[in-house]
């Protein structure tokens, strides 16, 4: 059955929501705390080297959900710098600063721009995914409340909160039956780094060396999976919550993990295991393990380790 635990609904207020399937995956064992079955990854993509798309960029079609493919290393990618260099920039111009509502394809996002940013600098950006059962405004309300807005100021990067394209459920994370949709995920995953290059770097000059995904429950799970996935696109990844074990790691980059769970929350475990996969196999990684904390995004900001804090360590 679905677990009740505390999900944060609000601002400062939260109240009891059932919070469904998927808080982990765990791909050793093949079952998930709070899911209704057996999570398994399919057999094709179990103990492969996920970073075999490692030379694929996102396809410019844009479209959520679309069949990204593999595609060459160029496509989807911005423009070169002006300096004729790497392509690290993305030299969007017209952001606004502050609070930011937009859409691309379809895909809602919310922004918090510092007031420091300097169009002529290119910018880190930190997208962050919410839980199962939440909304992207409600989850932009909840990091502010907890102290990401306020961390982007003091660093100076956009912090980001997308919205998803899942049409069968209120999370980043596809099920095909009881198991992954690891298609219609890697499509989720495809989907929104696309967002972020051509329409948030359309308008923002971002820095594409200093791109991190962050995540809370579902969110995260959705976040490990990306660095499977995305370890030459991604910064670095700050799973709270939610993990995703048993695949073999990327070879070609080690992509640095900052794990972070509270101690009474029902993922725990396979956090911990997590986070001993990521330094077994010679990943960057370190962790916060929050005293008595349950399933509370917040209570992990403010209990535990600081945003600015796990910003200054995916950053460096």
């Amino acid at each position: 059955g679905l677990l009740d635990q505390q999900a944060e609904v609000s601002k400062v207020r939260m109240r009891p929501d059932r919070l469904g399937v998927l808080i982990c995956l765990s791909l050793l064992t093949g079952v998930c705390a709070g899911c209704p079955g057996e999570i398994q990854f399919p057999a094709a993509d179990s103990g492969a080297d996920q970073g075999a798309a490692a030379d694929w960029a996102p396809s410019d079609t844009g479209k959520p959900g679309a069949d990204q493919g593999k595609a060459t290393s160029d496509v989807g990618k911005p423009a070169p710098d002006k300096g004729g260099g790497a392509k690290t920039a993305t030299w969007g111009t017209g952001g606004a600063k502050g609070s930011v509502s937009a859409t691309c394809s379809g895909r809602a996002y919310l922004l918090h721009v510092p007031a420091s940013y300097n169009p002529g600098k290119p910018a880190p950006l930190v997208a962050a995914m919410h839980g199962y059962g939440d909304t992207y405004q409600n989850f932009f309300a909840v990091a502010k409340y907890a102290g990401w807005s306020a961390a982007a100021d003091a660093s100076g990067f956009i912090f980001m909160v997308p919205d998803h394209t899942n049409t069968t459920r209120p999370s980043f994370l596809h099920l095909k039956g009881s198991g992954l949709d690891a298609a219609a995920t890697q499509a989720e995953v495809n989907g929104l780094l696309q967002c972020i290059y051509k329409h948030v770097g359309a308008k923002y000059n971002l820095d594409t060396t200093a791109i991190s995904w962050i995540g809370f429950s579902e969110g995260a799970t959705f976040s490990v999976y990306a660095a499977y996935v995305l370890h030459k696109e991604l910064r670095a990844i700050a799973p709270y919550a939610g993990a995703v074990t048993g695949l073999t790691l990327p070879t070609s980059r080690k992509i640095p993990a900052y794990f972070v769970c509270g101690t009474q929350d029902s993922s725990y475990a396979t956090m911990t295991k997590l986070y001993q996969q990521w330094t077994g196999a010679g990943h960057p990684a370190s962790s916060s393990w929050v005293p008595g904390v349950g399933h509370m995004f917040s209570s992990l900001n403010l209990q535990g380790v600081k945003p600015s804090a796990v910003y200054k360590w995916i950053s460096t």
